[in-house]
């Protein structure tokens, strides 16, 4: 059983790709790959309390990167040097805020190719 608010995080991830779904609805629409708008997911992330991020630019996460530069103030958004200062920021405002951080890496295989 999940508890609750991560519960709610999964309905409005649902309830956000039922609404891209039904838009590109059509002939092979299986083939178009659909996710979950960069708003979508900050949405999601600060009903459950985050609001820091730091990290390392992404080409999968480009447009979420993208989204959060440009929507929050620069105190809340970090771009770090590599993945070890990412971490070590989210843990640090972690420690001092007892708030949860988000700290996003480069991937590294098969999502980079």
């Amino acid at each position: 059983m999940l508890p609750f608010g991560l519960r709610r995080s999964v309905g409005a991830a649902r309830k956000h790709l039922a609404r891209a779904s039904s838009a590109s609805a059509g002939p092979q629409d299986e083939l178009v790959p659909q996710f979950l708008s960069p708003a979508g997911f900050q949405e999601i992330l600060a009903d459950n309390g985050v609001d820091f991020y730091a990290g390392v630019p992404d080409s999968l996460l480009k447009d979420f990167c993208g989204y959060v530069a440009d929507t929050l103030p620069p105190q809340r958004h970090i771009v770090t040097a590599n993945e070890g200062s990412a971490v070590a920021l989210a843990a640090g405002y972690h420690m001092a805020t007892g708030a949860v951080p988000l700290s996003t890496c480069r991937t590294v295989g098969w999502g980079t190719w």
